[in-house]
C-alpha cells in the first residue's frame, strides 16, 4: 500500500467522470456535475463558516446554477456557418490567410 500522488488522484477522478459521462444523457450529466459542485461549495461553507443550507434551498440553488450553465453552455446555434467550396491549398508562391471572427455579432 503506497501513497498516491496528486496526479494519480486527479487522473483517477477524470477517468471516473468520463465513465459517468458515457453512461448518461448530457442533461443528466450536467445536473450531476452541478450537484457535486454545490455540495462541495456548501460543505466548505459549513466547515469554514459554520453555515448550513437547508436541502430545499440547495435544490433551488442547484436548479438556478444549472439554468445559468445551460444559458451560457447549452447547444450552440451557429448561424454563421458558410458552406460551399472545400478548402484548397494556395498556388505555389502564394500564402493563404484565413481570418475568423469569434464571439462577435455581425
Amino acid at each position: 500500500m503506497g501513497i498516491r500522488s496528486q496526479g494519480d488522484w486527479w487522473k483517477s477522478l477524470m477517468e471516473r467522470i468520463a465513465a459517468i459521462a458515457g453512461s448518461m444523457s448530457r442533461e443528466s450529466f450536467d445536473l450531476v456535475m452541478v450537484l457535486i459542485w454545490c455540495i462541495w461549495i456548501e460543505r466548505n461553507a459549513m466547515l469554514w463558516n459554520g453555515k448550513a443550507l437547508e436541502p430545499s434551498d440547495m435544490h433551488c440553488k442547484v436548479q438556478t446554477w444549472l439554468h445559468e450553465f445551460h444559458k451560457w453552455h447549452g447547444p450552440r446555434k451557429n448561424t454563421n456557418v458558410v458552406t460551399g467550396q472545400p478548402w484548397k491549398p494556395p498556388e505555389n508562391g502564394w500564402l493563404k490567410v484565413i481570418l475568423m471572427r469569434h464571439g462577435m455579432n455581425s
